[in-house]
């Protein structure tokens, strides 16, 4: 997969930690595999202060650049059916408001997440990282384990750098700071909905 040519700053734009973590996980999955990665350009400064084109092998279906909120987006029709494994109650308040006309599910700690998901199906996933018994990256990793393909968006209220390695092994599909805030739920969901959609 081409990154393309990125023009950002190396160090002052979190898409620089997103071409370094793939990096990273694609090397290490080389490793196991026997073989080695094949770059097309380095990360890194350039003299023109610029992060080059990154090729990588097998990369994982993880967009974490964040979706643009100034544009509007439009969720499937339908009443979706989501999972919110979050107990931050400010968390829950936000997403019942947001997704009201559609059924929200909430798990306030990984096991009764993994425990529901044994009996419904769901449209889409909403994780937090810092969840209560297992974290939410070992959450998303079991799930997929078992063969859930829902698309699932990591939530944290750490450092978005530091999140990203745990989401891109775990397969997660998109990655969101908390605070929420309603327009980049929206756009997030969109935009892993329709990834996920057929055709």
């Amino acid at each position: 997969m081409d990154f393309g040519t990125p023009t950002w700053k190396s160090s002052d734009d979190p898409r620089y930690h997103e071409v370094r973590a793939r990096q990273s996980l694609c090397s290490e999955r080389c490793a196991r595999a026997g073989s080695r990665p094949a770059w097309t350009g380095r990360v890194g400064r350039s003299q023109s202060d610029q992060v080059r084109a990154l090729r990588v092998l097998d990369p994982p279906a993880l967009d974490l650049t964040p979706p643009p909120a100034t544009v509007p987006q439009q969720l499937p029709a339908g009443p979706l059916q989501v999972l919110l494994v979050d107990a931050d109650p400010a968390t829950q308040a936000l997403v019942n408001r947001v997704l009201v006309g559609h059924e929200v599910i909430v798990a306030s700690d990984g096991q009764t997440a993994i425990d529901i998901c044994a009996l419904m199906d769901f449209d889409v996933l909403l994780i937090d990282l810092q969840a209560a018994g297992m974290s939410g990256a070992e959450v998303a990793s079991l799930l997929r384990a078992q063969g859930h393909t829902s698309p699932m968006v990591a939530l944290t209220a750490g450092k978005r750098e530091a999140a990203l390695r745990p989401c891109l092994l775990a397969g997660m599909n998109g990655l969101l700071s908390k605070p929420l805030q309603e327009p980049e739920l929206l756009a997030a969901l969109a935009q892993v909905l329709a990834a996920s959609s057929p055709g």
